[in-house]
């Protein structure tokens, strides 16, 4: 059963849209919503008015179920497109949603939206599934309906149905089968406010910064966490091998005021000297922090925690920028390169980007060790950072990678934003004098993870997994 939803704008809106059944496959009814009148080409399928989404009740079947496509007046369902819902339908689908992309006033087709699977936590924030899913529908969450929108008031009842009560996600399906005249009530593209200041008992969080030499950007690292609101925190600076007499001075002078300084000779091995650090740890919760990450947000750290302690949560990830504004981190997408690569890179800042993706909070698969919290007990659980295999390069992808294989999904949260001046400290991995082991941890990825031909669910098969900027796949 296919509605056709607010069809009071124009009859021409209308007709495109019930024009575009015909090739769209095999329905039982269509149902026009708030018109006035029928147009008189409106193709070859019967179809009748509704006044009241309440009235969806008498089309349904007396015991049982149908699945509904609701559409906007002006949209168009894509060739074939109910045949394609309906050959993925199962038992315990209750939701089934498509790719989308916009039609502009030439009727030239735009804007494809290659939508992520099933992101609890993106959904939240951004509606991607009304207008462009069909949903299961009984007289049971038809009664849900009076007095409200039914695209919305009905996925919200069907993942209620599927999600909350039996762990059943929505079907994506990577395909184009919409063609949106408008997506303005539903894409948000703007950063959600902070959340909400609760008075609450704060866990005491360990935050680990290694480092070596750069007295300036530690100095200033440092600073920007003593200013940060959240109170109940421990600072543990590991120094690797320090040889610059003002960074000595500097380090003494934090041990003489109470810092926790821990000495790691030898050798950088990001991996061992965060697992040592943490091992020492006070906190709850460990915040893992690079020396040249620069804190312009006071809230920074409340905000990070209150995602930390959600008990489905693993990792947690800042959003990260370059000095110049562009975005160096926005999550981590497995697969890209054949290994992994930070979401959005180079995207500027105030830009709608993507969707608006890079301003929404959202589960992916990974966030970068520059800054991430992550609860100790769920750390050690894991056995922590893996010093043999990542010394260096991927151990935060491997870390969030095993908790994600327990169960513990990582999160983006763009609501706390920082900036990166990224390897300033140890330098890049394209350097020739690290090339070697970086290659070495690279190979040791894809035969780990299999990230040569990993489909990371939060990105789609049809952008490509070259580039980190969201782009077709041609």
């Amino acid at each position: 059963m296919v509605v056709v939803a607010n069809a009071n704008s124009s009859t021409k809106d209308i007709e495109t849209s019930i024009q575009s059944l015909d090739a769209a496959g095999k329905h039982a009814s269509i149902l026009v919503h708030s018109a006035t009148s029928l147009p008189p080409n409106g193709g070859s399928m019967a179809h009748a008015i509704i006044t009241d989404w309440t009235e969806l009740k008498a089309f349904l079947p007396t015991n049982g179920f149908a699945w509904l496509c609701i559409i906007e007046a002006g949209d168009k369902l894509g060739k074939e497109s109910l045949e394609i819902y309906r050959s993925h339908i199962s038992p315990n689908a209750r939701i089934i949603y498509g790719d989308d992309d916009s039609t502009d006033e030439n009727g030239k087709r735009v804007s494809p939206y290659f939508k992520p699977d099933w992101n609890a936590e993106l959904f939240e924030y951004q509606d991607y599934l009304s207008y462009s899913c069909i949903i299961r529908i009984d007289h049971t969450n038809a009664a849900i309906l009076d007095g409200k929108e039914a695209a919305p008031a009905l996925i919200q009842s069907a993942i209620e149905q599927s999600v909350t009560a039996h762990s059943v996600e929505p079907i994506h399906i990577s395909h184009i089968l919409h063609h949106r005249a408008s997506r303005a009530l539903d894409i948000f593209t703007g950063t959600p406010a902070l959340l909400s200041s609760v008075e609450h008992e704060e866990p005491r969080v360990s935050i680990i910064i290694p480092t070596r030499n750069k007295r300036h950007l530690l100095e200033k690292c440092v600073s920007g966490i003593e200013e940060s609101c959240y109170r109940n925190k421990e600072i543990i600076i590991v120094n690797n091998d320090s040889d610059e007499e003002d960074c000595i001075s500097y380090l003494q002078k934090l041990k003489d005021s109470g810092f926790h300084v821990l000495d790691w000779i030898g050798k950088f091995n990001f991996s061992a000297i965060n697992n040592h650090a943490a091992s020492v740890a006070s906190g709850e919760y460990l915040c893992f922090l690079n020396n040249d990450i620069e804190i312009t947000d006071i809230h920074w750290l409340s905000t990070l925690m209150s995602q930390a302690q959600r008990p489905e949560v693993g990792a947690v990830g800042a959003r990260l920028l370059y000095p110049d504004g562009t975005i160096q981190h926005a999550g981590v997408t497995i697969g890209l390169g054949g290994a992994a690569g930070h979401a959005h890179r180079y995207t500027p800042n105030e830009s709608t980007g993507y969707f608006g993706r890079h301003n929404l909070p959202q589960f992916m698969l990974a966030v970068t060790a520059a800054c991430m919290i992550v609860e100790r007990s769920k750390f050690h659980a894991v056995a922590g950072f893996d010093e043999e295999i990542f010394p260096v390069a991927f151990n935060d992808v491997d870390l969030c990678m095993k908790l994600w294989a327990q169960g513990w999904k990582s999160v983006y949260e763009p609501r706390a934003t920082l900036v990166h001046h990224e390897s300033v400290s140890r330098g890049s991995d394209m350097l020739k004098k690290n090339r070697g082991r970086f290659e070495k941890e690279l190979q040791s990825l894809k035969i780990k993870w299999g990230t040569d031909a990993f489909s990371d669910p939060y990105h789609n098969k049809n952008l490509s997994p070259l580039s980190e900027k969201f782009v077709i796949n041609i």
